[in-house]
């Protein structure tokens, strides 16, 4: 009866927000950084191949030949 009683009065939303959260905030974090040096690269790219087409050109085939 105690066990009954106990699983009663768990907030679940709170306990998995407690669980995940840290998790969740640490996946945003590293999603946000790999972002912004992603688009740090692509300018980079633009600068050194001459134009965003060819960027986009070469990057279309590079991954249709993985």
């Amino acid at each position: 009866m105690t066990k009954k009683n106990e699983t009663l009065g768990v907030n679940w939303s709170l306990h998995y927000r407690n669980l995940y959260e840290p998790r969740i905030k640490r996946l945003t974090e590293r999603y946000r950084e790999l972002y912004d040096e992603n688009q740090m690269m692509k300018k980079r790219l633009e600068k050194y191949e001459g134009n965003k087409r060819m960027v986009l050109y070469y990057n279309k085939k590079e991954k249709f030949n993985k």
